[in-house]
C-alpha cells in the first residue's frame, strides 16, 4: 500500500489551514465514499482544495482518479 506523500500533506494543511488530525479525516471520508486507498483520497482532496496535484501524483495515479 503506497503511503500518502508528507510534501502534499503538507501542501493541503497549508492550502486549507486545517490540522493534521481534520486533513486525515478528511482523507480517510474520500476513502469511505469514493471507494480509494488513501493516497490516492489525498491527491483529490488536494485537487479539491487548489493543490497543484501534478507534481505529487504519477500519471498512472491520475489516471486511477479519472
Amino acid at each position: 500500500m503506497a503511503k500518502i506523500d508528507p510534501k502534499l500533506f503538507a501542501a493541503i494543511e497549508s492550502k486549507t489551514g486545517l490540522s493534521k488530525r481534520q486533513v486525515y479525516k478528511r482523507i480517510q471520508q474520500l476513502t469511505q465514499s469514493d471507494y480509494l486507498p488513501s493516497h490516492l483520497a489525498a491527491i483529490k482532496l488536494g485537487a479539491e482544495v487548489g493543490v497543484a496535484i501534478n507534481k505529487y501524483a504519477t500519471p498512472e495515479e491520475l489516471g486511477q482518479l479519472r
